[in-house]
C-alpha cells in the first residue's frame, strides 16, 4: 500500500525566515511530509483550498504572528474552520510572544514557539505534535469501526 504523505503549510513573510523553516522541515521531514510555503495569509489559504480540492492531507499550519494584511491569529481562525484538526503552530519574536497568546484562541493553537528558534527544540515539537495527530486519527478510525461493529450486532439481534 502506498502512503501518502500528509502537508505542513508555513507562512511567513521574511523570505530568510520562511527559507530557514522550510530547509529545517524539509531536512526532518520529508520521508513523511511535503512542504508548502506562502509569505501571507492569502497566498497560504489559496494552497490549502487547492490541497483540499485535491483531497491532499493538510496536518500543520505554522504561520508566523505579524503577517501584512492578516496576522497570524486571523489566518490560524480562518483555517481551523476549514481544517478543526489540523495542528496549528504560531511563531512570534519573543517581544511577540505573549501578545500572540493574548490575541488567539488557546484552544485552537496546538503550539507557540519563539522566534528565533532552538533547531532541536522545533524538531522534537512538531515530532511530538505529529505523533499525536497519527494517534488522535487512529482512535477516531477505531471509534468509527467501533460503531459499525455495534451497528452489526443490533441488526443481528434484533
Amino acid at each position: 500500500m502506498i502512503k501518502r504523505k500528509g502537508y505542513i503549510v508555513c507562512v511567513e513573510n521574511e523570505e530568510k525566515v520562511l527559507n530557514a523553516l522550510k530547509n529545517q522541515l524539509v531536512e526532518n521531514f520529508n520521508s513523511t511530509h511535503e512542504v508548502k510555503t506562502a509569505s501571507n495569509g492569502a497566498e497560504a489559504i489559496n494552497i490549502i483550498e487547492n490541497l483540499i480540492e485535491k483531497k491532499n492531507i493538510i496536518e500543520m499550519i505554522i504561520s508566523d504572528h505579524r503577517l501584512p494584511a492578516m496576522s497570524g491569529n486571523e489566518l490560524i481562525m480562518k483555517v481551523h474552520k476549514k481544517l478543526p484538526d489540523a495542528i496549528k503552530i504560531l511563531l512570534a519574536a519573543q517581544e511577540d510572544i505573549e501578545e500572540a497568546k493574548n490575541e488567539s484562541d488557546n484552544q485552537i493553537i496546538s503550539k507557540y514557539i519563539e522566534k528565533p528558534w532552538e533547531k532541536q527544540g522545533l524538531k522534537d515539537s512538531i515530532s511530538k505534535l505529529i505523533n499525536k495527530y497519527h494517534q488522535n486519527l487512529e482512535n477516531t478510525y477505531m471509534l468509527n469501526n467501533l460503531d459499525i461493529r455495534a451497528e452489526e450486532v443490533k441488526r443481528k439481534n434484533e
